[in-house]
């Protein structure tokens, strides 16, 4: 029988066969490793933008047990210390109930958010200017611009709560 020199025995291929398998063994436990982690990557991506998207759509500025705040200062430089007055007088200085919902006027129910501005009388103008009146931000931005533009007759049902002269027109 005539060897080869590149002949090996059965234990050098079963060592080699060995080193192989735990090579690859390794290889694919790399890759596992490596796919999940992108995995837990965009899922921890995914969450934050749709705890920050969620955030911005509800106007929730965070909370306590999933819930979201239901009351918390306005004290802004932006906002005029009439309005803010006229926001806890109006809504009881919150935007939502404790279960979550926007909080909606007593007399009223068009009378919307924080400042208790009419969908009626104000739905479409805050639209076409981009005002979720439903979202705090979106509430305060439009109550802004109705202070700025006509004073605070708007909120002439609630003036002896804010302080405001008899009749203000």
């Amino acid at each position: 029988m005539q060897e080869f020199p590149h002949s090996r025995t059965a234990a050098d291929f079963l060592s080699r066969r060995k080193k192989l398998r735990r090579k690859a063994t390794l290889g694919r436990l790399l890759k596992t490793t490596l796919i999940l982690f992108i995995i837990a990557l965009i899922a921890l991506v995914g969450c934050l933008y749709l705890f920050r998207h969620k955030d911005a759509a509800t106007g929730t500025l965070g909370g306590q047990n999933g819930r979201p705040q239901t009351s918390f200062s306005v004290a802004t430089p932006e906002i005029p210390p009439l309005l803010q007055k006229i926001g806890k007088c109006e809504s009881g200085g919150r935007q939502f109930n404790p279960d979550g919902s926007v909080v909606r006027g007593k007399i009223n129910p068009e009378d919307t958010g924080y400042y208790q501005i009419n969908l009626d009388i104000w739905g479409a103008t805050a639209e076409k200017r981009g005002d979720n009146l439903s979202t705090l931000a979106g509430n305060t931005d439009f109550a802004l611009w109705l202070f700025n533009t006509y004073g605070p007759k708007e909120w002439n049902w609630s003036r002896t709560c804010w302080g405001g002269e008899n009749g203000i027109r």
